[in-house]
């Protein structure tokens, strides 16, 4: 129970790290960059001033690609800071301890229900 009350601390601190790492999504060699922060909330867009002389059209699809850069590069910077909390869990070694733990704190949560 202390090493499930423990990695629980370390979760909520990537979770809050993860929250102040940005990432940036880049589409038409620069043209478009809009950044995301770890928890996938979009929270800066740039466009270059040449591209509102091309169609609307071009303008959103380049917009969508560095978005969608940025959400896959959010959830690749979400899953290594995670890793380094739960990596040692996911060895084959650990995986019975890993699954006792779980089902351990599925017992308590059912018997807190009653």
């Amino acid at each position: 129970m202390k090493q499930a009350q423990q990695m629980q601390k370390q979760m909520d601190v990537v979770q809050q790290k993860l929250s102040e790492l940005d990432v940036t999504g880049v589409a038409g060699d620069g043209l478009i960059k809009v950044v995301m922060n770890g928890k996938q909330k979009l929270v800066d867009i740039k466009i270059d001033p040449s591209l509102l002389n091309d169609e609307i059209d071009m303008l959103e699809d380049l917009i969508l690609i560095a978005i969608n850069q940025a959400v896959v590069k959010s959830h690749e910077l979400a899953e290594k800071q995670m890793h380094n909390v739960t990596g040692n869990l996911r060895s084959e070694e650990h995986t019975s301890e890993l699954q006792s733990l779980v089902n351990l704190v599925c017992r308590l949560l059912l018997e807190k229900k009653k």
